[in-house]
């Protein structure tokens, strides 16, 4: 259903200004205005046109009777209704002759007043509920058409006062005419602002003329938003762990709404181990306007702990993000422990070469012979022996063959450890 008067705010964080919906009135369900008023001398029961709404578009051919005579008459095809329109071709409001209705044609057409079988009049359709706008700038917008004529066209009202009086709009247009495909109009007026009770009014106005055309005056989505500014704001996503090692590097990612100026510049920063951040240290940054992820690193130097956290500030405009939400630990940085050696036998099972390790730590990564990534768990029926090194080491575990398929471990010093 397309008819709604909307209360609850909709904000949109994608840009510094989002709008939000007061009022959206599409005319399928119960609307939201009351048609064929009395307001601006509106004819309230006429016996020429009236305001309807409906779904009808089709065109078609009937009789009116002036002076006692039947003159035929052919009503054309409402035009269609764009994408742009909530539900085209749907339900509408429009302005219909009386005599079109009679002969069972029901889409936007109107009789033209000649002071002979019609007679001038005006026609006034109005919101039957008040916005509250507040400070913000105001816009209302609606899709129309009217081809009508010099005499016979639309118009735009608002009232601050519940509709108890009218003020006609002139800008930027003061007549709704000549045009017969559907076209979407806005509106923004400073008076349209700090209003409690703010409401609108479509007219039609029939004079008394020799030339005019369908279709008559037609209304669909009215809107009316508001312009409000979005604060910049920064999340810190979440990390891909919650335990890191002293000395190592990790990928911060950050989610950025709001609008972030030329130059700046986002900046990880992680609290103390109590998730405190009233001297933060700075661990990355990245120079952008938008979201992304920050390559950083623990200090060495910081303290083993379990309660840190990580979150994102801005530079341009200086902006404090949340932080991850989680505690992370922070252990001691990579130990690969004292010398030893140690013989495995071939097709014995999986070892984990850091047991082998006294003193070494389970921080770091492995590299395989040649350089590439190892688990630090050696299967003595496949792997192939040589080098394996933890990251950063001390000391190096070496695989190689011992009468069958073994492993064993010797000293290095740390200036031939790979990093």
């Amino acid at each position: 259903m397309r008819a709604t008067l909307i209360l609850a705010t909709l904000i949109a964080f994608c840009t510094s200004q989002a709008q939000t919906v007061l009022f959206n009135e599409t005319f399928d369900g119960t609307p939201a205005f009351t048609l064929n008023t009395a307001d601006q001398g509106g004819a309230t029961s006429s016996p020429d046109n009236t305001w309807l709404i409906n779904n009808a578009y089709g065109g078609g051919a009937g009789t009116v009777v002036c002076l006692g005579f039947p003159f035929g008459f052919t009503v054309p095809a409402t035009p269609a209704q764009p994408g742009g329109i909530t539900n085209a071709n749907g339900n509408y409001m429009h302005i219909t002759s009386v005599a079109a209705q009679n002969s069972g044609v029901f889409s936007c057409c109107f009789l033209a007043a000649d002071g002979l079988c019609a007679n001038a009049a005006s026609h006034f359709a109005r919101m039957s509920t008040d916005v509250a706008t507040g400070s913000s700038n105001i816009t209302l917008s609606f899709w129309w058409i009217c081809a009508g004529g010099a005499s016979n066209y639309g118009e735009v009202y608002y009232s601050t006062n519940s509709g108890s009086s009218w003020n006609l709009i002139t800008t930027p247009i003061s007549q709704y005419r000549n045009q017969s495909s559907w076209v979407q109009q806005s509106i923004s007026l400073p008076a349209f602002s700090n209003q409690a009770t703010l409401r609108f009014g479509f007219r039609f106005v029939n004079g008394t003329t020799v030339s005019a055309a369908d279709p008559a005056f037609a209304i669909d989505d009215v809107r009316i938003t508001a312009d409000v500014a979005v604060p910049n704001t920064i999340a810190t996503d979440a990390l891909a762990s919650t335990s890191y090692c002293q000395g190592v590097q990790l990928s911060v990612p950050y989610t950025a709404a709001g609008t972030f100026t030329a130059g700046n510049v986002f900046t990880a920063e992680l609290s103390d181990a109590n998730g405190s951040f009233a001297a933060p240290t700075a661990i990355g940054s990245l120079s952008s306007t938008t979201s992304g992820a920050i390559t950083c690193t623990i200090p060495v130097a910081a303290s083993v702990g379990s309660g840190y956290r990580i979150r994102v500030v801005s530079s341009a405009p200086p902006t404090t993000g949340s932080d991850n939400g989680v505690n992370i630990t922070i252990t001691s940085a990579p130990v690969a422990g004292p010398d030893g050696n140690v013989a495995l036998c071939k097709n014995t099972g999986v070892y984990d070469l850091l047991n082998y390790m006294t003193g070494a730590s389970t921080c770091g990564t492995w590299t395989a012979p040649g350089g590439s990534p190892f688990s630090g768990l050696l299967n003595t029926a496949s792997d192939q022996g040589g080098v394996r090194t933890p990251t950063p080491p001390i000391a190096r575990a070496v695989a190689r063959r011992i009468k069958q398929r073994s492993l064993s471990r010797s000293s290095t010093r740390p200036t031939q450890a790979t990093m």
